[in-house]
């Protein structure tokens, strides 16, 4: 059976509560992604930026948006998977949760990249 540790992307760029949107932004735009993991002091995902969080138009009807950390931007994550996750459930769950990307943890809960569904699908 086929599992998300062969097509899953490892070790992605990730944010943390503290991260400053300016600089989520630049990584965003730099790695052209559509999301980003938002993970805690113990590398535990807590949640997701997406990059409509940090657009220009999202932004405005802040003062400072260059002081807004992902704290304060952050969605929650509905579903995450396990290495072992099967591709079949992968794609429940992301039917489910109308998600194009799922963030994978390991054993421990803590981040170790992202699965995508054009990923799987291609596979």
């Amino acid at each position: 059976m086929n599992r998300v540790a062969e097509v899953m992307h490892e070790n992605p760029e990730f944010c943390t509560l503290e991260t400053r949107v300016p600089d989520i932004k630049y990584l965003m735009k730099k790695y052209d992604y559509k999301e980003m993991a938002v993970v805690n002091a113990e590398h535990v995902p807590v949640g997701v930026i997406t990059f409509d969080a940090v657009s220009d138009e999202a932004l405005e009807d802040y003062v400072h948006p260059v002081d807004l950390k992902a704290s304060s931007i952050l969605k929650p994550i509905e579903a995450v998977v396990k290495k072992e996750t099967s591709l079949e459930e992968c794609l429940r769950l992301m039917d489910t949760y109308h998600r194009s990307t799922l963030t994978v943890v390991d054993e421990f809960g803590h981040y170790c990249g992202i699965v995508k569904k054009i990923d799987i699908v291609t596979h």
